[in-house]
């Protein structure tokens, strides 16, 4: 997912003196830096509306992260291998149908009775990447069915939605991330501010962490 602005080519000049010189010259490419690759230097307006914890009809499921997957990193597909985000090391990973994965990363290893909610409150990371149907961004549909509780934002070349969690019973509200690209929908999931998960985002998918 890397971009190169850079090309490096190697011209054998002869010169007068009939002393042959190996030149290295470096050409700039001209165009335009992505603005979905750039930093975030700007506060990203969300919708202050959520739904408190005990005034919802239902609850989310909450399953221990490792009830499925495993701690191997070597299996998880090249295309989408992390090692770390956000200094934080890779630590699971949940493999799915047609090339779905599901990557979790935390300070320490995860016990086997933490849950999701509670692996975000350690401050965990969670990257998901699932086959897209068609040509369907699921940040597409976010947008246009949730209304203000969805922001648009660029990430990469691609439209980003940005969500704000309803709070959860210790009030933390996760924000994720969506995007499509290369045939595949990903989210990053993390309890972090706006501006720090879609920095984040943007690093993974302009290359910065590959």
């Amino acid at each position: 997912m890397a971009r190169r602005h850079v090309r490096w080519i190697a011209l054998v000049a002869v010169l007068p003196s009939t002393v042959i010189g190996l030149l290295t010259v470096v050409v700039i490419s001209n165009a335009a830096p992505v603005a979905g690759c750039g930093p975030v230097d700007a506060a990203i307006e969300e919708s202050d509306v959520f739904a408190p914890a005990g005034q919802r009809l239902t609850s989310p499921l909450d399953p221990p992260v490792t009830a499925n997957g495993i701690a191997l990193p070597e299996v998880v597909p090249d295309d989408v291998r992390i090692e770390s985000i956000d200094g934080l090391p890779f630590r699971w990973v949940v493999l799915g149908l047609s090339g779905a994965v599901y990557q979790y990363f935390l300070d320490s290893p995860i016990p086997a009775s933490m849950t999701v909610s509670e692996f975000l409150g350690a401050g965990g990371i969670q990257f998901d990447r699932d086959p897209a149907q068609g040509t369907e961004s699921f940040a597409e549909y976010l947008l246009a069915t949730l209304g203000d509780r969805a922001v648009r934002v660029e990430v990469d070349e691609h439209v980003g939605a940005l969500t704000w969690a309803d709070p959860d019973e210790q009030g933390r509200r996760p924000h994720h991330l969506y995007w499509t690209s290369g045939g595949y929908n990903y989210a990053l999931y993390g309890d972090r501010s706006a501006e720090e998960i879609l920095t984040l985002g943007r690093e993974l998918a302009c290359g910065s962490l590959a």
